[in-house]
């Protein structure tokens, strides 16, 4: 009866200690999750797509590749919200490969500011 009140004891206790382990691992900082750029960092990247998915395109350029993103306006998804209209329209006209110019801001990820086909 005491080895089974310990064993019990020891699962309880590794239980406690483990979500007390998750709850001390420092938060995301999103505005610092990308190498070093900060809130209303501002660029322009030229290269070749890698990745189109939904409001998100892949450039890779001659040192580094980088995920920018299309505005989302409008609230939460079930509230209508978006990416922005005019600047999907756009990627939807681009293809893994195409060579691309973009100028982007960054809040919480870098944002499309404008993108253009370039030759």
């Amino acid at each position: 009866m005491k080895k089974l009140f310990l064993a019990v004891l020891l699962v309880v206790g590794f239980g406690i200690v483990q979500v007390n382990a998750e709850e001390a691992k420092p938060k995301a900082n999103p505005e610092k999750a990308i190498e070093g750029m900060k809130k209303g960092d501002k660029g322009t990247i030229t290269g070749q797509i890698t990745k189109i998915e939904g409001g998100k395109v892949s450039i890779k350029d001659a040192e580094k590749e980088m995920t920018v993103a299309a505005k989302w306006i409008g609230g939460a998804k079930k509230d209508g919200g978006g990416y922005d209209k005019d600047t999907m329209a756009k990627i939807e006209k681009l293809k893994v490969g195409d060579k691309v110019k973009v100028e982007w801001w960054f809040n919480e990820m870098p944002k499309i500011v404008s993108i253009e086909k370039v030759e």
